[in-house]
């Protein structure tokens, strides 16, 4: 499980707890508005097929600038990516399309261009939001919803 950026980590550490899979960490720095540079990679990633997960993509430009670091430092060119929200305009779709992702899981907070050029498996919230307000309405605790999503 491979956080591209130090602000997923935390995402990452739970995804890779949760799959009982070890972490790797990207270091970046942003050099412009769209554009990443990476400065390191923590964890071994040699021969393994990573899983990416960050809460947005936009751009395009951390994942692009992570999947090159993994596949240099001699990750399989066979990468899932997860994110909470994908917005991918055109732009950041045509930059990830020519990269090695065999699936982009991202939740339908989003809607999806309907051209886009890379294809996304959009994951329903709809029942978790229904269900945390639910719970909220009936003074329920929602503290369980949470740790099991």
């Amino acid at each position: 499980v491979v956080s591209p950026d130090l602000g997923a980590v935390r995402l990452a550490e739970r995804y890779a707890r949760l799959l009982d899979l070890p972490m790797a960490v990207v270091h970046k720095t942003r050099v412009g508005a769209a554009d990443v540079a990476t400065t390191g990679l923590t964890g071994e990633v040699r021969g393994r097929r990573p899983i990416v997960v960050d809460d947005m993509i936009s751009t395009g430009g951390t994942i692009e600038a992570a999947v090159r670091a993994l596949l240099d430092a001699g990750a399989e060119a066979d990468i899932v990516v997860a994110a909470t929200h994908a917005v991918l305009p055109r732009q950041a779709a045509l930059r990830l399309a020519p990269l090695p992702i065999r699936r982009l899981v991202a939740s339908d907070s989003v809607e999806a261009p309907a051209d886009s050029a890379v294809p996304i498996e959009r994951v329903g919230v709809a029942p978790l939001l229904a269900e945390a307000i639910a719970r909220l309405h009936r003074g329920e605790p929602i503290r369980d919803l949470v740790s099991r999503t």
